[in-house]
């Protein structure tokens, strides 16, 4: 059964932007918790000293003197053992030891991400193209959006 109403359709609308916000809060939810999260090697360096963590898709920033440091949303993680040409502003995946004596991560294995930003792009891209072939398909119609070719459109 369509939903007609205006405010009915509104209601759908909200609804569905909040069930998306609240998957959202989940998954991060999860992800902060996992046992062994930079957070939790925050809050109790001891306990995960010595455990293999994994950074995903982090920015690389290299303060001036300093060893480079991987940010995205929270602190910043101070790496240990980075290659010297990994360059700031860079997008690379990290799994590493955590030593809690340093407060810092012993890089294991990194992974750069070279056309991370290409790819952004392309998906940008790709949203324009969709919103610009809007018009073949639909057309205003007295109270909303019509399809093309039905119903007399």
């Amino acid at each position: 059964m369509p939903v007609r109403s205006p405010v009915a359709r509104v209601a759908v609308v909200v609804l569905c932007l909040g069930l998306l916000a609240g998957l959202g809060r989940h998954y991060c939810a999860l992800v902060q918790d996992l046992p062994t999260s930079w957070r939790r090697a925050l809050a109790d360096p001891q306990a995960l000293d010595g455990e293999t963590l994994v950074f995903t898709l982090h920015r690389v920033h290299r303060p001036a003197g300093e060893a480079p440091q991987l940010f995205r949303v929270e602190h910043p993680v101070p790496l240990l053992g980075a290659p010297e040409d990994l360059r700031a502003g860079e997008t690379v995946s990290v799994r590493g030891r955590f030593d809690a004596a340093s407060g810092a991560v012993e890089v294991l294995e990194l992974q750069r991400h070279p056309r991370r930003r290409a790819k952004g792009l392309f998906s940008l891209l790709g949203l324009v193209a969709w919103a610009l072939s809007l018009p073949l398909w639909l057309r205003l119609r007295p109270g909303g959006l019509g399809l093309r070719g039905v119903g007399g459109g």
